[in-house]
């Protein structure tokens, strides 16, 4: 007979030992519970449990996410839970967990007495059945071949708990054969359901010493060692459960094995596998000290070989070298302790309720899995120092290990250092080109960590952003990563793109004030006691958002390196290198979350005119919002949530009308009965989010009694601010932008050919290509064409029989709005193109960026730039960098004063050609006159 194993009725199921002799006492003692079977889980628990429940078990972390996965299985088959090691404290916590979370309980583990844990009903129950009874329950294997065949639940131990005294050795029968012969019996799939509970979450020892004999093995302890575990780590435990096996699949893949005792033999190792895996994610490999990593480093042959090549080439002392190396060793190790992380924790729990409304976190499992194949490298986006915190502090709360982090010397302060570095960060200068002791050891350093297989996270984008948008990619520590599977030292690793967002940002008053000039201050003490007045304030939430992790194996061969022979030479080594940069932040990009400040901020500052009233903006906001939609973005649960209860009228509004990107960019402009629909289901959301910027004087609110509504308005010189909002989701729009620019540029000179219009979108495309990350698979003629395929199916233009390109009457101002989000950024290459002019001697780089403040605050008060965030550090840093690579100017490095170098800008070559440069300054404001 098959039970529904999602019944909770008693009386529905059939007990596995019930017979046609059973007794009148014992039939109503089984209305209490089923008393024949001693080892099955308590449906209702005695005050034993419930005191164990209240006091310990609630503190054990159980994600829903884990819980799903058995769910999952138990709606497509019978679910048989498999645990690592016989342990009555686990199976008392799974009785517990079990039911608060609604998931089966098992009516069988070997070797559990549950009587003590009853209620006093069913244990006077159970007292009267040993009594009166007269039929003996079941054998074990008569339970573990029906109890499947009957939809009902049961538990499986792999090995017995071991210890010293007693040395109690394996179970005498496999149960998996029982449940691999109830399989061949029914129909349904039987899922093997590995469960781990993880009571003790310190990394491995080389050493075993006399606790581990005595107490047990620590991957399958005895009771005094689990109860040990468990009293002194109950509150930082958790569950994870493994990859399900579908007995019938496994089976029918096995077929050729013949026997069920040999195919069982290897479920029991898959699954040990599976256990060894799930251990490894959440505690790691066997951790080492920091001098037991150098002395090992300063070991390997291959390392010191190199340091006596560089011992001759430099004339120096072997000794002296390896002594030197020996220093900088220390100097980048980190010297990991759980204890510290542990501790982190529990004041970042405290830190992050008082500041931020919560962490969301999207795609964790997928990282769950990754750490399985091979050591992580996480590689989040880089927008405030909390991020160092943020992926240890969630990969310690989710049962993964934390990484170890490549951390700026700058971070290296006391007492931050110290507590960073047994946290997990490993230090590295921010420049040692000219240092190839350093270099070497650093990069030998990476190798071993990659080795040994720690997981290990930094930054591809090097420092914060702080403008919102990604920064190009660094491919120092980049390499390192690439060579460490190039050149053997790991099979392979999992490449981790992580997107961090922020609703505020703690740093933005400090990051609008780089950009408008003022120098960066090195962090200190002072900076860190300064810091806390931010407990004071609110910051929205956060949002943390994974992409599919990808194998760096499997990237480098499809890029087609041979991974035998290596590089074909350092030119296709950086050009690997810098693709698999830049294809790292095209997932960032597409996991970005769009938060409600970005959206409202994009909509506030792409208004060309003064100010905008609520209508119009909530308009614009709806219009932002479809073409995210379109696009495939992520966004904020504020405004899925908004969206997702409004549904229903939301898709009566868009009617039968195609959901395509081309729809969702005539609509742009706002001015559809959708964008206002959206807008007005988002109104809360917006209200909300324009409250926030008014009050922390981002904007001003305008009230009128004459019944005209309310009038936002963003003031000159607080733009800057909002715009490294806009810019956490403007890289949705770039390729749109870039275009609309350029249409409108040869617009106003009535010269929209084909050619004309494809090659000045081609140079518009490339000078801004330190600004925008383009999908680096796609290249510019097809992104082009398919850009300006969409643009004429939304009715923005049209194309006559002569290729000429005609922009209709309505799409002008869908143009123009799309156009002014890159506005800013091209005035600011404008401005500093201006600036070559001026231009004449080698200069210190951040004296250079002051002159073109100067330049550009004048050029704004005159009228000539439209936006005053485009008078920003960043933006003529990035401009300088693009004016390098045309050879303009160059970047070099220089001592100033004693143990002191600067960065100096140098005019270049080309920049000898004033006609040159002056032909760029047109070129640039040809793009801007249409806004004059």
């Amino acid at each position: 007979m098959t039970v529904d194993p999602t019944s909770t009725d008693e009386s529905s199921e059939t007990p596995i030992s019930a017979g046609p002799q059973e007794s009148f006492l014992a039939r109503v003692g089984r209305q209490f519970y089923d008393v024949r079977n001693p080892t099955m889980m308590v449906k209702k628990p005695g005050i034993l449990l419930r005191l164990l429940g209240a006091l310990f078990f609630r503190r054990v972390t159980f994600d829903d996410e884990e819980v799903e996965k058995i769910r999952d299985r138990q709606r497509e088959g019978v679910v048989i839970y498999v645990m690592p090691s016989q342990s009555l404290l686990d199976y008392l916590y799974f009785n517990w967990a079990f039911l608060r979370k609604g998931l089966p309980l098992a009516v069988f583990g070997t070797g559990m007495r549950m009587w003590p844990f009853r209620t006093l009903a069913a244990m006077t129950a159970s007292l009267i059945r040993r009594i009166f009874g007269r039929r003996k329950s079941k054998t074990e294997r008569d339970i573990v071949h029906n109890a499947p065949m009957q939809g009902r639940a049961i538990v499986l131990f792999l090995r017995k708990a071991r210890t010293l005294l007693p040395w109690w050795g394996e179970f005498e029968q496999d149960p998996l054969r029982d449940v691999l012969q109830a399989q061949q019996a029914m129909d349904r799939p039987i899922f093997l359901v590995p469960v781990l509970l993880v009571w003790e979450r310190a990394p491995g020892s080389f050493r075993r010493g006399i606790m581990d004999r005595v107490f047990g093995d620590p991957d399958a302890p005895g009771r005094m060692r689990k109860i040990v575990n468990f009293l002194g780590n109950y509150k930082r435990s958790l569950v994870t459960v493994g990859e399900p096996v579908n007995v019938r699949e496994f089976t029918a893949e096995n077929e050729h094995l013949g026997r069920l005792d040999k195919i069982g033999q290897k479920i029991r190792w898959a699954l040990n596998q599976d256990f060894r895996l799930v251990r490894k994610v959440v505690k790691g490999p066997v951790l080492r000290r920091a001098t037991d990593i150098v002395d090992e480093i300063m070991r390997q042959e291959p390392f010191r070989a190199r340091l006596s090549e560089l011992a001759v080439t430099e004339e120096r002392s072997v000794d002296v070298i390896q002594e030197e190396a020996r220093g900088y060793l220390k100097e980048i190790a980190t010297d990991f302790k759980l204890s510290y992380i542990e501790a982190l924790c529990i004041v970042l729990t405290w830190i992050f309720s008082r500041i931020y409304a919560g962490i969301e976190t999207t795609g964790l499992s997928d990282v769950r899995e990754a750490a399985k194949r091979a050591p992580l490298v996480i590689l989040p986006s880089h927008k405030s120092h909390l991020d160092y915190l943020l992926i240890s502090y969630i990969f310690y709360a989710h049962g993964l290990v934390p990484p170890h982090i490549a951390a700026g010397d700058n971070l290296n302060f006391w007492p931050l250092g110290h507590i960073f570095r047994r946290g997990g960060a490993f230090f590295l200068r921010r420049s040692f080109k000219q240092n190839p002791v350093y270099a070497d050891s650093f990069k030998t350093y990476v190798h071993k960590l990659a080795k040994t297989g720690y997981s290990m996270e930094f930054f591809v984008e090097g420092g914060r952003s702080r403008t919102g948008k990604v920064l190009s990619p660094r491919f120092g520590l980049l390499g390192h990563v690439v060579s460490a599977v190039v050149e053997g030292h790991v099979h392979d690793l999992s490449i981790v793109p992580a997107a961090i967002g922020y609703e505020k940002i703690v740093e933005a008053e400090g990051y609008a004030r780089e950009l408008s000039g003022a120098s960066k201050e090195r962090e200190n003490l002072g900076q860190l006691v300064g810091a806390a007045s931010v407990l004071t304030e609110r910051f929205g939430r956060v949002y943390l958002n994974f992409p599919k992790p990808f194998s760096l194996r499997d990237f480098l061969e499809a890029m087609g390196v041979d991974l035998e022979a290596g590089f074909e030479d350092d030119a296709h080594r950086r050009l690997i290198i810098k693709r698999l940069g830049y294809e790292i932040l095209g997932g960032i990009n597409r996991a970005t979350v769009a938060t409600p400040s970005s959206v409202v901020a994009l909509a506030l500052l792409g208004n060309p005119r003064r100010g905008i009233s609520r209508e119009s903006l909530l308009r614009r906001v709806g219009a932002v919002i479809d073409y995210i939609m379109h696009c495939d973005g992520p966004m904020a649960s504020a405004l899925t949530t908004a969206l997702a209860a409004n549904r229903v009228a939301l898709e009566r509004t868009r009617g039968t009308s195609t959901s395509s990107l081309s729809a969702a960019l005539a609509a742009f402009d706002g001015e559809t009965d959708l964008a206002l629909e959206i807008g007005e289901t988002l109104s809360d959301v917006v209200d909300e989010t324009v409250s926030l910027f008014a009050e922390k004087k981002h904007m001003t609110i305008n009230e009128y009694e004459d019944g005209a509504g309310v009038v936002y308005q963003v003031p000159g010189d607080k733009r800057i601010e909002l715009d490294y909002y806009k810019n956490n989701i403007v890289h949705h729009f770039a390729t749109e932008s870039i275009l609309a620019c350029t249409l409108l540029r040869c617009w106003r000179e009535d010269d929209l050919w084909g050619d004309r219009l494809r090659n000045e979108t081609d140079f518009l495309s490339r000078m801004l290509k330190t600004e925008y990350v383009f999908e680096p698979s796609v290249s510019f003629d097809v992104q082009y064409v398919d850009t300006l395929k969409a643009f004429e199916e939304a009715g923005l233009l049209q194309a006559d029989r002569a290729a000429k390109v005609v922009l209709s009457h309505q799409g002008m101002r869908t143009l123009r709005l799309l156009a002014n989000l890159t506005l800013p950024v091209v005035e600011g290459y404008y401005v500093a193109a201006r600036g070559l002019l001026t231009l004449d001697e080698p200069i210190v780089a951040k004296d250079h960026y002051k002159r073109l403040q100067s330049l550009g605050d004048r050029l704004w008060r005159q009228g000539e730039l439209t936006s005053k965030e485009a008078v920003s550090s960043v933006v003529f840093a990035n401009a300088v960098m693009r004016f390098k690579d045309d050879k303009l100017v160059t970047l070099e490095t220089r001592p100033v004063g004693r143990n002191k170098t600067a960065r100096y800008v140098i005019p270049g070559p080309a920049l000898q050609d004033v006609q040159a440069v002056e032909d760029l300054v047109d070129r640039l404001k040809r793009f801007l006159i249409p806004f004059f």
